[in-house]
């Protein structure tokens, strides 16, 4: 199967161009730049075309930072039903991701982390290089590592949750079990305990996987133990 590409330096470019010539219509560009890589019939490209219109329609008209994290979960949701069906070889090639990045999603890659790009620190949320960075990525893997379509829903109840998240689920062994992850939400949507405490309740997690696989554990016993693990943290 083949699908469209961009190369860093090329995305890193266009990027540039784009954040100082905003109005500027880059189609012509993406076409020329693109390169296609595999063999055979090219990857249907609509349902993510459907999931663009999706993801910008949750961008709200007013922009209040402690909404960011729930509203990349609401549009979390639209991207993974988009790509669910795309061959993980081609969800592995970090030049898919930017071309997504940079041909589909760019309005609410820059809405989202508007900061950095002002700064002008943006080619790490575009690129793929880091999957917990990147904003299409970590996105897609938010509902990847819930189970899931099914489990959607959770992938925006945390408030302010991109710590939770990124430090604690993608970047560690949590990430790797569907119902460990599912009641470390679950729980902190319920509680909303503090920062140091997430962070507390997340390193004893962390040593219980040491010594036990957790990947076993059925929803009601993954709760169970997280409930266990914070049952002290909780005011």
């Amino acid at each position: 199967m083949k699908y469209p590409t961009l190369s860093r330096e090329v995305c890193s470019q266009l990027a540039d161009q784009k954040i100082h010539s905003p109005e500027s219509s880059y189609d012509d560009i993406i076409h020329e730049k693109t390169i296609l890589v595999g063999n055979g019939a090219i990857v249907d490209l609509s349902p993510i075309e459907e999931a663009t219109q999706a993801v910008k329609s949750e961008i709200p008209m007013e922009r209040h930072e402690s909404e960011l994290d729930k509203v990349e979960g609401r549009a979390a949701s639209h991207l993974y039903s988009a790509l669910k069906n795309v061959p993980v070889e081609i969800l592995d090639d970090r030049g898919f991701w930017r071309y997504l990045s940079f041909a589909y999603f760019w309005d609410f890659i820059e809405w989202r982390e508007r900061k950095p790009f002002m700064k002008g620190n943006h080619m790490k949320y575009l690129d793929g290089e880091n999957s917990t960075e990147a904003v299409l990525p970590r996105m897609y893997l938010r509902v990847a590592v819930l189970g899931g379509s099914e489990y959607a829903e959770l992938s925006s109840v945390v408030k302010r949750g991109v710590d939770v998240w990124r430090s604690h689920i993608l970047r560690v062994k949590t990430g790797t079990s569907p119902t460990i992850t599912r009641a470390l939400i679950k729980f902190q949507e319920r509680h909303q305990i503090r920062r140091d405490d997430i962070r507390e309740l997340a390193k004893r997690l962390n040593r219980i996987w040491t010594n036990v696989v957790l990947n076993v554990y059925s929803d009601s016993e993954a709760e169970a133990l997280i409930a266990e693990l914070g049952y002290d943290l909780l005011d």
